[in-house]
């Protein structure tokens, strides 16, 4: 997998956005935070927009529970990949 996007294939990037759009949705959006659920368990995900001293706005975040736990990765990837899309982070 990671060599089709290594040889520059579109396709596999675009599939894959596409399959977290269909498992998750942001349920809120400020200039500071994204609330993320999952749609299949209804698990939510809380992500704040951070500003570390080296100046480059990045997301932290957590489950809001230990079942949600095995989410966490995917929830992240797509609250960042939305995050980018809005100008909320670098």
């Amino acid at each position: 997998m990671v060599w089709a996007v290594a040889a520059g294939s579109s396709r596999f990037v675009d599939s894959v956005a596409a399959r977290m759009a269909e498992e998750f949705k942001i349920e809120s959006r400020t200039d500071s935070a994204l609330k993320v659920r999952h749609v299949a368990t209804g698990h939510r995900f809380m992500f704040r927009v951070l500003e570390p001293s080296r100046g480059r706005r990045i997301l932290r975040g957590t489950a809001a529970d230990r079942a949600a736990k095995a989410y966490e990765r995917a929830a992240r990837a797509f609250a960042e990949q939305e995050a980018r899309k809005v100008g909320l982070i670098d």
